[in-house]
């Protein structure tokens, strides 16, 4: 099967806070300060979006078939501008928040 990755859309809203949620989920089995998966999904998700665009970052989703099976945000960063150990070109760099694929679709190219 082949996966497209596409920057998200306004209308992946609803799959990917099922996605975020699923993530949370999966994480609070390692870190007791971790609210429930549906509590925090939307309001995250608000908050990752307006992080990514802020920064020149970006949001993706990947897709089967038409169906929404992983997400991921990247943020923009930079090192500060006093840092000379860096080339100009080599001082922004992107950070990848949160990365989540369906369990049905790991280990298949996604």
């Amino acid at each position: 099967m082949s996966t497209l990755v596409r920057p998200y859309e306004a209308s992946d809203r609803d799959p990917i806070c099922h996605l975020m949620a699923a993530l949370q989920d999966w994480e609070r089995q390692w870190a007791v300060d971790r609210v429930p998966g549906e509590t925090m999904a939307s309001d995250h998700l608000t908050y990752l979006l307006t992080l990514a665009q802020a920064s020149g970052g970006e949001t993706f989703v990947a897709l089967n078939a038409e169906q929404i099976v992983g997400f991921l945000v990247l943020i923009a960063e930079s090192e500060d501008e006093g840092d000379a150990h860096l080339i100009p070109e080599a001082k922004r760099y992107g950070l990848v928040t949160d990365l989540y694929v369906l369990e049905s679709a790991r280990g298949k190219g996604v």
